[in-house]
């Protein structure tokens, strides 16, 4: 069985939690239609309305050159960006704002990720040491530029852990 990587199986998990909040007709609307993470280089040019595409980035170093290493042992620090784009659909027919609807895929993704005390990603992780999971207070909405009724908010996760130095897979023990 091959290892799974870090990346991947965080990633997986935040899938996970999201597709919890999509909900299929006859029920009513939840706040997600979709939860994708694209298998090709980009997303669809025209994503379908209230969908969220995952994307991870670069890891890196936290900022605090201090949490980089653990004493003696070979355990660094390290953080996973993950870029979590949001998609509403303006039409001709709709009744509610499509900021409205941003604001609540929003709050939905925010709640589904996050808990009062700890985050919803560990639990699912045991052999992973996750050290904390925030959003970046910066949050982008935009519209797109191929077609002008899709708008959409960019939304930063950010997973700081602790792996082995120089290796990346989730751990098996």
């Amino acid at each position: 069985m091959a290892q799974q990587t870090i990346k991947d199986a965080i990633g997986a998990q935040i899938q996970a939690l999201l597709q919890a909040l999509v909900t299929t007709p006859p029920a009513a609307p939840g706040p997600l239609s979709l939860v994708q993470r694209p298998v090709s280089g980009g997303m669809m040019s025209s994503p379908q309305n209230q969908s969220c595409y995952i994307l991870q980035g670069n890891l890196r170093a936290p900022e605090d050159e201090l949490r980089d290493s653990s004493g003696e042992h070979t355990i660094v620090t390290a953080i996973q960006p993950y870029d979590l784009n949001l998609f509403a659909v303006q039409s001709d027919s709709a009744t509610t704002p499509v900021d409205s609807i941003l604001n609540q895929m929003e709050a939905a993704v925010r709640a589904a990720i996050l808990t009062d005390d700890a985050d919803n990603i560990g639990p699912s992780l045991p052999t992973l040491d996750l050290c904390e999971v925030w959003f970046d207070p910066l949050v982008t909405y935009f519209r797109n530029a191929q077609n002008a009724n899709i708008f959409g908010v960019a939304l930063k996760l950010l997973v700081e852990f602790r792996h082995p130095q120089n290796c990346l897979y989730l751990p098996t023990d």
